[in-house]
């Protein structure tokens, strides 16, 4: 069966159907792509980025960590050595609750698959060269206390120091890692967006195009029809009868110009049903007025017969009188005769 053979309604459902399908399907991918950003979005903010914050906040804290430990080893007086190491302990407590918010930003990442090898191994280096550290400063503090400050300074600038410089080369290595996780999730929102721009865009489009080409399908089997039947009835109405429509579909459009052809057809047998009554009236007319006038010839021959007849009966009407009369005046001149006879 083809399209233009279904009804009016199975035909309207069909544009709104693919119109709706094609709405669905923008709201279904805008929604997908709108969740995968969220997801990149969310690793940045709930993952990556806490995670290059805090290590960033942990190199910052164990530079200025760095430089207290030096300006403890050269205070002057015991208040400067004890407010230095007051704040060396501030940033050393800084330093464990950064850590522990990573570890527990890290642990996050690894239940979903986001720490990987290369971060993990790097932490653990640290991690170890952190521990290694905090002996070496335990060390350093005990020496200072103990106004060894020769020995405490060679071992801050020497052991503590390349202790420094590797774990510090492994926290920018981390900062850096997540940084390009950072930037690549972002990178891949972008993207997306980008893309879900686009192909909402293009569908709309397409909607759009399947709008206009179903407006003109409607109209070329619905408009043009209905018009086509306007034309036609209203020759009609001016006594055109002659009107034959074109059936090219079987819908309810198509059934009424069936029906039109068939009262047209209808109206066509009919006149000449007529046209032929007419003539056969007129035939039948004439006929009567050619009768008519053989009568009216007929008439007016018996009124004439009549005529001669009524003479005729009046004639005869007086010749009986006349007979009437002269048995008459016979039988009173006979009775007159009579007694006259035997009188004399």
């Amino acid at each position: 069966m083809h399209l233009r053979d279904l009804s009016l309604r199975a035909k309207q459902a069909i544009a709104f159907g693919l119109i709706l399908l094609m709405m669905g399907l923008v709201h279904v991918y805008s929604i997908n792509r709108m969740a995968d950003i969220k997801e990149d979005i969310d690793r940045i903010d709930g993952s990556w980025l806490p995670r290059a914050i805090a290590i960033s906040e942990i190199n910052l804290s164990t530079a200025e960590l760095r430089t207290g430990q030096l300006q403890h080893a050269l205070a002057a007086t015991e208040k400067e050595k004890q407010d230095q190491a007051d704040r060396m302990i501030d940033l050393i407590d800084r330093i464990n609750a950064n850590l522990d918010l990573y570890e527990e930003l890290t642990a996050a990442a690894a239940r979903e698959e986001l720490f990987s090898e290369q971060e993990r191994a790097l932490y653990a280096a640290f991690e170890s060269r952190w521990e290694t550290y905090q002996d070496l400063f335990l060390t350093f503090v005990k020496l200072s206390l103990e106004n060894r400050r020769l020995e405490a300074m060679e071992l801050l600038n020497g052991e503590m120091r390349f202790v420094f410089e590797e774990f510090s080369r492994d926290l920018a290595e981390l900062v850096e890692i997540d940084k390009q996780n950072t930037v690549e999730a972002a990178r891949r929102a972008d993207h997306t967006l980008k893309a879900t721009h686009f192909f909402t865009t293009a569908l709309l489009l397409v909607t759009i195009v399947l709008l206009a080409l179903m407006s003109l399908s409607m109209a070329r089997f619905i408009v043009v029809p209905v018009q086509q039947l306007e034309k036609a009835a209203h020759s009609v109405a001016q006594g055109e009868i002659d009107v034959q429509l074109e059936v090219e579909s079987r819908d309810e459009i198509g059934s009424l110009a069936q029906s039109f052809n068939q009262m047209t057809a209808a109206l066509r047998a009919e006149k000449d049903t007529t046209q032929q009554q007419a003539t056969e009236l007129r035939t039948q007319q004439t006929e009567l007025r050619q009768t008519n006038t053989t009568l009216e010839q007929k008439n007016a021959d018996l009124e004439e017969a009549l005529v001669q007849l009524q003479e005729a009966q009046q004639q005869l009407i007086m010749q009986e009188k006349m007979a009437s009369l002269g048995n008459l005046v016979a039988g009173v001149a006979h009775e007159i005769n009579n007694p006259i006879g035997a009188i004399s």
